[in-house]
């Protein structure tokens, strides 16, 4: 049986403006390499574009999240709002657990986490943060 992937097309407002969600393919390549090109170094180190991915682990209970969200559109609520729309996304494919990897320096992405209410803990001898949730 296919299962409909029609819930993952969908349109927002964001401060006026209508934006196309839907999955990343294929032909978005060149998009991407662009709109990476207008990130900062910090934006790309920090895994904060507006591109926001899942990536089931193999149990598929728990999912890995990365969010980027291009430098001249960050503290506008974007990133938020994106990862809001992941977190509905998971609790619709009952995933339980969403989690990432965020580097320590990386303070607009932590303060972001705390908002939502992910618990962050260190990775002995690494300068990265793990932060993690467990969902409805």
């Amino acid at each position: 049986m296919t299962r409909s992937l029609s819930h993952l097309f969908q349109q927002i407002n964001w401060y006026g403006e209508r934006l196309p969600l839907r999955p990343v393919g294929v032909e978005d390549g060149p998009r991407l390499v662009a709109a990476a090109a207008l990130c900062s170094v910090e934006d790309l180190r920090g895994n904060i574009v507006a591109v926001a991915r899942l990536a089931k682990d193999v149990c598929r209970k728990s999912a890995e999240f990365a969010l980027i969200v291009r430098t001249d559109l960050q503290n506008r609520g974007l990133g938020t709002l994106m990862h809001k729309l992941l977190e509905n996304y998971a609790l619709r494919d009952v995933i339980t657990e969403l989690w990432g990897i965020v580097d320590e320096d990386n303070r607009k992405v932590l303060h972001l986490m705390r908002q939502l209410e992910y618990r962050i803990s260190f990775q002995a001898g690494l300068p990265s943060l793990r932060v993690s949730k467990s969902l409805g």
